[in-house]
């Protein structure tokens, strides 16, 4: 299964990992099980970057830390690099960039916990889901295995 997780997915992922109720942490312990292909494309990479440094995520996640993980996302998460320009689909460019990675990327599923992307529910064969089901599609298949 491949999967794009959005941004702010990947951030709460990250700091949530080592909380065992913590639904995109849960999600980032799955790739690292390799229960999934992650997706990632260049403007996710710094987006990431750029918020795990805000005050807030910084008094959570150490700068080392930070590196360890970009270094981890562009080892072994594939990297999608989309063709602009982007097409309209949603109200924020920066979600259309999002949705394109997530198509180039033959993506079988975005996880984003933006509802306007959600309200899609799919897109050029890609399901759009938020970080919830996206965990029961994981529980699904790791249970048919």
């Amino acid at each position: 299964m491949r999967a794009l997780l959005d941004t702010n997915v990947l951030v709460s992922g990250i700091v949530g990992t080592t909380n065992a109720d913590s639904v995109p942490g849960l999600i980032i312990t799955l790739w690292e099980l390799r229960a999934y292909d992650l997706l990632v494309s260049p403007e996710i990479l710094v987006e990431v970057e750029r918020v795990l440094a805000r005050p807030y995520f910084a008094r959570r996640i150490s700068a080392e830390e930070t590196g360890q993980v970009l270094s981890l996302l562009r080892t072994y998460a594939e990297l999608i690099v989309p063709s602009p320009p982007f097409p309209r689909v949603v109200s924020d460019p920066a979600d259309d960039a999002l949705l394109a990675a997530a198509v180039a990327g033959n993506a079988d599923i975005l996880v984003t916990g933006d509802r306007e992307l959600q309200q899609l529910e799919r897109h050029h064969g890609v399901r759009v889901l938020a970080p919830a089901g996206f965990l029961e599609v994981l529980r699904a298949a790791t249970e048919d295995q």
